[in-house]
């Protein structure tokens, strides 16, 4: 219906935190997941090959479940900090400064 308004004392502070956390978000955070997630994979992948090239040796077999184990393990968590960074990044940008003096806080279907 009516967007909520806020009236904020410290509205450049929202304004501060917002770039705050688009920065670190953008030049750390971001490229440290894809690094991660890279790594993630390469450890899936040599999992699968010491899985395939070593039929014959159990040991090495059970040796390459895991890393192909431990490499899914990566990859479910790095998608779960991605997804968290988009959570925190998407609620900050909801809040945006109301030009009539609060913060107006837009609210999806209300």
């Amino acid at each position: 219906m009516f967007p909520l308004h806020v009236f904020a004392q410290n509205e450049p502070i929202l304004e501060g935190t917002k770039s705050i956390v688009g920065k670190i978000s953008a030049t750390i955070i971001n490229p440290l997941i894809v690094l991660l997630f890279a790594v993630a994979i390469t450890i899936f992948v040599f999992g699968i090959i010491k899985f395939l090239a070593n039929q014959d040796n159990t040991e090495e077999k059970e040796n390459g479940k895991k890393h192909m184990m431990y490499g899914l393990i990566g990859l479910f968590i790095m998608i779960s900090a991605f997804a968290i960074m988009r959570v925190i990044d998407g609620t900050l940008s909801r809040i945006d400064p109301d030009p009539s003096g609060g913060t107006t806080l837009e609210t999806a279907g209300y």
